[in-house]
């Protein structure tokens, strides 16, 4: 019991960024910052009062402190050119692990488990074509044809990905891995707007099913998942037929047009008319000084357009399920919610 309140100590200071001496300065000094470096080394456990405080500072249920470590996070990795602090690091990766353990938890008690399978396993990704491929052969087994995405969140939690979204600094973008792995999960700066959101979700996504050559660099493996992302939110079949294979000029209108019919942003597209040859190079070239000179401009560029909503809602439905088939308790359902039992009460309306 002392090591699992040990670790678990540990990592809920580290998930909201304490040291031991402000860890202490916030209990009002009634336990001191050596009594809780030993309750972290495991030499000795707190009494029931400062148990309360510590899981009120922070805002853990007191359940969690002995709650067993049943799961592994496996290849959960930040991106190689990612200036993200250390300590916001830490944060990110404690305040997952705990989203997963209570998520597989909740999936357990509703029997609510799904097996993902990789629809591009078996294509050995050595460039952009074979991204194309891979990309093209999931949107045909998730029977996407060539329409857009309504939802990227919900796409991916139908096929047994779960998403988290968090609240973190700008300069955190996403990350992917694997629960025990075998259970892929993608993780989402809340913050962002919705195209930035879809774009970096299937970004990551590239990372679980694209089957990159050990021999690439990480630079080349960060381009083809940009590049994956881009296919699977606007086939280039379709920007064609929209657009036609080559053009001298493109009004704006166009291709703000796109970018609220297929939720991919104004540059991003921009990105895709210069891969594809619609747009020669020396135009992208103009688009983006004109986009980094005129302040107008780059407000229209940067303005998002897609007006359906990216929000993961699994989580709560399988609260919502929970509560109502009886399998858990009201104050269980809070505890694995993080919420408040008088809160969660008013929430629940039953028809």
């Amino acid at each position: 019991m002392k090591d699992i309140f040990s670790k678990r100590l540990k990592n809920a200071r580290i998930k909201q960024n304490l040291s031991l001496d402000k860890l202490s300065d916030s209990m009002d000094k009634i336990v001191s910052k050596n009594a809780l470096s030993k309750y972290e080394k495991g030499e000795m456990l707190p009494n029931s009062n400062v148990l309360i405080k510590l899981s009120n500072i922070l805002e853990v249920s007191i359940d969690y402190f002995f709650r067993p470590f049943e799961i592994v996070i496996d290849q959960l990795e930040f991106r190689k050119k990612s200036n993200l602090p250390v300590s916001d690091k830490k944060r990110i990766v404690e305040t997952v692990k705990d989203y997963i353990e209570r998520y597989i938890e909740l999936e357990n008690i509703t029997n609510k488990q799904g097996i993902f399978k990789n629809p591009a396993e078996k294509i050995h990704v050595l460039g952009s074509d074979d991204v194309i491929d891979s990309a093209n052969i999931i949107r045909r087994e998730w029977e996407l044809g060539k329409a857009p995405i309504p939802s990227v969140i919900d796409l991916l939690e139908k096929n047994h990905i779960k998403i988290i979204e968090i609240n973190a600094v700008a300069k955190f973008d996403g990350l992917s891995g694997y629960i025990n792995d075998e259970i892929p999960f993608i993780v989402i700066n809340k913050n962002f707007n919705v195209e930035r959101k879809r774009f970096t979700i299937l970004h990551e996504l590239g990372h679980i099913v694209l089957n990159f050559n050990k021999y690439l660099e990480q630079n080349s493996i960060e381009k083809y998942c940009n590049e994956f992302s881009s296919e699977l939110l606007l086939p280039g079949s379709v920007i064609i037929d929209l657009l036609s294979n080559k053009r001298h000029n493109i009004v704006s209108s166009e291709i703000s047009k796109i970018q609220e019919q297929y939720g991919i942003s104004f540059t991003a597209i921009v990105y895709k008319l210069q891969e594809l040859n619609i747009l020669p190079t020396y135009k992208v070239k103009k688009f983006f000084i004109k986009r980094n000179s005129e302040s107008v401009f780059k407000q229209y560029v940067d303005k998002s357009r897609y007006m359906a909503l990216e929000e993961s809602n699994r989580f709560n439905s399988l609260i919502n399920h929970a509560i109502t088939e009886e399998l858990i308790t009201i104050s269980k359902a809070a505890a694995l919610s993080m919420s408040n039992v008088n809160e969660l009460k008013e929430s629940l309306t039953y028809i």
